[in-house]
């Protein structure tokens, strides 16, 4: 059959309006499409590229573009990023969305939905720091509920943060642990029948969640299923359609199909289509929105739908007129909202609160019903309104065009075309984020000044939940850089956007070298003032016999420019004959390595699996550099008596930091118990004997280098950095994201806290894993219950969270039964969680040594050694069985918190 060529889909974007393909319903599979520039888009631009004006999701996707996929797009020598949002705009329009954002949140923070581990109210925007579950993503959009908070990734996942019961993440508890509620961003677990769903729309509500995937399936959590997502079963629901919106209220949840159909449900009971046959009869359904959002009294419980034709139904409770009907009697069935007054406009947006609607029209008219008796959250004078009533331009609304609106438990707030946030309202708790008042009738400006933490920022969607509030931001043009790489050669120290002095060394018959810098943001990158655009080599740079200083510059529009040198070296060449396996050629007197070209070579034949030390450094510090022409994991073949022989390199053998050639074709076996399916070999069947793991198409080709296990649980780092987990997953020990076993090896994504890391150390310990990283980072996940991941929270992960320690670069770590133990690169030492299993500490706290520094560190079931560089080994924990070596000093319960010297 021959090659049908893609068809190409052209879009190029002169405006923020332009919008290349607008259709009523769109199918994407089979073709491909050209992206470019024709202007500069300001900070928070959003690019449309498909406008679907139907209910149905677009069918598939363009070939050469994903969803949540990084796009990078030129003009005049600039780069913008992007990240594709398939479900963005309406909630089915492809939309590219600025790449870097962040959230901010403001208001009550008594069950830590600002992320924040003070329980005190903000009055002004703070930051939710990159933390937890929400490091390394990209965030679409966000959702404000009554306690919690809710963000979609890119990536597909949901992270939540905030009060307990509602934030999808409840791993098995090891320990009797009671959990409070998160200010640590945690990860919704995604599993069972969900495995590797997408989500696209996520809400949250007062006591349960919901989540949208990319299919049409749907799933809710909370209190009522143990707070883990489970899909809802609409076979009750007679439709043709799939969902393609969900909206939470106080417990129950709406869903809107693609082909009108609305569907109710609450937790654990079945879904009941909405009557179309009164109000809704001969409409078709658009938008919902669910009311109820905070703890407002009486509860109420309500739904608005906006139809096609700009009119609105509404039903549920009614006692404050939030069904906008001129009545304060419920209605289980939908009844026409009265919109007299908003006759010859067109409703094109509406937002329910706790109990009440603010809705939007074509024109740029406000207005508002419902509960008004206390608040002012209408923007009205005091009292309820039974019908929509009009808010009157006041306040900071003046000159103000609004193109988005959300609705709290009692306050209002607008997002206005000027990327301006205005308020009215409850402000008990700070929500309104700018006055010192308990409320304001007249709209006022969310304060950002000057010296807040949103200046600079382009507000792209506000989320009002029960008294608190979240903003997601566009992050403005930083002058940082992403990425520098050169075309020969090593850079030292290794590429991190906090480092502005460089190094790196070339072999000087290259004659010359190129550069090829990526900022991270917009920006102009001057390679010694020469123009280079982010991701594209410079002109080549002439290699002599002296060093070269180059300055790469890089200015953010209307920025002030950073400057990052880079000093090209010519390489010194060294060369080592091995005649053993035990030779040793180099020791940590060779360093730096970037400014040296090594030539190997042998003079004897290696046995199979014997590797070669290349060089061997005793201090606990990581080898300076690597040598200009063999990198981390690349292929080296020796040869001798006519045979070649394959190793590959690895910078962090040995004792966790020698250069050592690995053995690269290597295979792994297992025996023993095999109930989790530790072995690895797609089976759950023990066996005596070793047999051999499944080599997975992703395992493929890469050579082990590392190998943990503890329990039923196993990992295996590569060369390369991959890290592959198999074996028991019940506490999520895995990494993989949720809590369902593997028989076979399965590569932990670079996700999170692993994104852009480079793995050099994998650690076990019972039901915990740990990853030590290139640039010092100490990564954890599974069971936390005593705090052994050192984040300041007991809530376990099945996905990778960073260990907060501040600026201390790890260098090696280990696990005990519920403790963590980590040695830093200045010689000091950190533990977290219960040495004892009891109590436990969540932040990381110092081990004393007695003035001495530490090499490395062990951890046992209940007890943890550490060598010094003077050669003491010491001992701390539990010694019932001399597991010290102290000849059987101990305090009389049997333990040592501190350490004590190991007789040898």
């Amino acid at each position: 059959m021959p090659y049908l060529a893609a068809q190409t889909i052209t879009a190029h974007f002169t405006s923020t309006s332009t919008v290349p393909l607008t259709s009523a319903g769109y199918d994407a599979t089979g073709k491909d499409v050209a992206l470019s520039l024709g202007f500069a888009p300001g900070t928070g631009c959003e690019l449309t590229v498909v406008e679907n004006t139907a209910l149905p999701f677009i069918q598939g996707e363009f070939g050469n573009l994903a969803h949540g996929q990084e796009v990078a797009l030129e003009f005049n020598g600039i780069v913008y990023r992007f990240v594709a949002n398939y479900y963005g705009g309406n909630g089915n329009d492809l939309v590219l969305q600025w790449l870097r954002k962040r959230v901010f949140a403001w208001g009550s923070n008594s069950e830590s939905q600002l992320a924040r581990t003070s329980a005190s109210s903000q009055s002004t925007p703070v930051l939710v720091e990159e933390r937890g579950a929400l490091e390394g993503r990209t965030v679409l959009s966000v959702s404000a509920g009554t306690g919690h908070a809710l963000a979609l990734c890119a990536d597909g996942g949901v992270v939540a943060w905030g009060q307990d019961g509602l934030l999808g993440d409840l791993l098995p508890v090891f320990s009797n642990t009671t959990l409070p509620d998160s200010p640590t961003p945690v990860h919704v677990i995604i599993d069972g029948d969900l495995f590797g769903k997408k989500a696209v729309a996520v809400s949250a509500g007062v006591y349960v969640s919901v989540a949208l995937f990319s299919d049409g399936t749907v799933a809710d959590w909370g209190p009522s299923n143990s707070d883990l997502p489970e899909a809802v079963d609409f076979s009750s629901v007679s439709t043709s359609g799939t969902v393609v919106a969900v909206s939470a209220g106080r417990d129950t949840c709406h869903a809107l199909f693609s082909d009108g159909v609305v569907a109710d449900w609450r937790q654990g009971q079945t879904p009941v289509a909405v009557d179309a046959t009164g109000a809704l009869a001969g409409k078709s359904v658009v938008a919902i929105t669910a009311g109820g959002i905070g703890l407002v009294y009486p509860p109420s419980e309500f739904c608005i739908a906006l139809c096609s034709d700009g009119s609105m139904v509404a039903w549920g409770d009614n006692g404050s007129g939030q069904l906008g009907n001129n009545s304060t009697t419920a209605s289980a069935v939908p009844v026409a909202v009265d919109a007299t007054a908003l006759a010859g406009k067109t409703v094109v947006e509406v937002k329910a609160g706790g109990a009440h609607v603010l809705a939007r029209c074509d024109d740029g008219t406000l207005a508002a019903w419902g509960e008004n008796s206390r608040y002012y959250q209408l923007g009205l004078t005091r009292g309820d309104r039974l019908v929509p009533t009009i808010i009157p331009v006041s306040g900071a609304l003046v000159g103000k065009t609004v193109t988005n609106l959300t609705a709290g438990g009692e306050s209002s707030m607008a997002r206005c075309s000027d990327g301006a946030v205005v308020a009215w309202g409850s402000d008990r708790s700070g929500e309104l984020g700018s006055i010192e008042d308990t409320f304001s009738r007249e709209p006022v400006l969310v304060l950002v000044d000057q010296t807040g933490v949103l200046f600079g920022h382009s507000i792209d969607q506000v989320e009002l939940g029960d008294k608190f509030c979240l903003a997601l931001a566009s992050v403005p043009a930083g002058p940082e850089l992403s990425d520098l790489t050169g075309s020969s050669g090593n850079l030292w120290p290794e590429f991190s956007p906090a480092v502005t002095s460089y190094s790196i060394g070339v072999d000087p018959a290259v004659g010359a070298v190129t550069l090829t810098p990526s900022a991270r943001d917009a920006a102009v990158i001057e390679v010694d003032g020469v123009p280079v655009v982010t991701g594209q080599a410079s002109a080549p740079i002439p290699i002599g016999s002296s060093p070269v200083v180059v300055e790469i510059e890089v200015t953010p529009p209307g920025g002030t420019p950073a400057v990052t040198s880079l000093t090209i070296t010519p390489a010194t060449s060294v060369s080592a004959v091995f005649a053993s396996a035990t030779d040793v050629p180099f020791t940590e007197a060779i360093e730096p390595l970037h400014d040296k070209s090594l030539t190997l070579g042998l003079s004897f034949s290696p046995e199979p699996g014997q590797n070669l030390t290349v060089v061997r450094k005793p201090a606990a510090q990581p080898l300076q550099g690597w040598f200009s022409n063999i990198s981390q994991g690349q292929s080296v073949t020796l040869s001798h008596g006519g045979k070649n022989f394959r190793y590959v390199a690895n910078y962090h053998g040995g004792s966790g930091n020698d250069l050592v050639l690995e053995w690269a074709d290597r295979a792994l076996f297992g025996w023993g118990s095999n109930t989790y399916g530790t072995i690895g070999d797609g089976s759950n069947v023990s066996s005596p004997h070793p047999v051999r793991a499944v080599e997975t198409d992703e395992l493929q080709g890469r050579t082990i280098v590392q190998l943990a296990s503890a329990a039923g649980s196993a990992f295996a780092l590569c060369a390369d950095g991959a890290l592959f987990a198999w074996g028991d997953n019940s506490y999520g020990q895995l990494g993989l994201g949720f809590a369902s076993d593997s028989k076979v090896p399965v590569r932990i994504d670079q996700l999170g806290a692993l994104k852009g890391r480079r793995i050099v150390s994998v650690a076990a310990g019972n039901i915990t894993g740990m990853a030590i990283c290139s640039d010092g980072a100490a990564v954890m996940w599974g069971d936390n219950s005593y705090g052994q991941f050192g984040i300041g929270s007991r809530r376990s992960s099945s996905m990778p969270v960073r260990m907060d320690l501040g600026t201390k670069f790890v260098v090696q770590g280990a696990l005990g039964l519920s403790h963590s133990i980590v040695v830093c690169l200045d010689g000091s030492v950190r533990t977290a969680g219960s040495i004892s299993s009891y109590g436990g500490v969540s932040f990381p706290i110092p081990v004393s040594l007695n003035g001495r520094k530490a090499v490395s560190a062990g951890a046992g079931f209940r007890f943890d050694l550490v060598l010094c560089d003077d050669g003491t080994l010491l001992a701390r924990g539990n010694n019932s069985e001399g597991a010290l070596g102290n000849d059987g000093e101990e305090p009389a319960d049997g333990s040592s918190s501190f350490p004590s010297y190991v007789e040898v």
